[in-house]
């Protein structure tokens, strides 16, 4: 998922993937005047025994409530509490 600086992995090839798109839609619609704005939020957690980790927070994950995962009509599965 993560990879190595010479092999990058699924994480590092859709962040840069992203903001690769996000910067030439931004100067196609206006030369990066300002035209075009964004706003991107990311989960990043780990599924492991059925315990949830939110990969993102910081502090010792033993002290934190547990996260579940709900169905969400709109978005799908996610995780309450992320």
């Amino acid at each position: 998922m993560e990879g190595s600086q010479t092999d990058p992995g699924l994480v590092s090839l859709m962040a840069d993937n992203l903001f690769n798109i996000l910067e030439d839609k931004r100067f196609r619609n206006g030369s990066g005047t300002g035209s075009f704005q964004f706003s991107i939020k990311i989960r990043y957690l780990e599924i492991i025994d059925e315990e949830v980790r939110d990969l993102l927070s910081q502090g010792n994950f033993s002290v934190r409530s547990p996260m579940n995962v709900v169905l969400n009509e709109w978005e799908g599965p996610t995780v309450s509490g992320i």
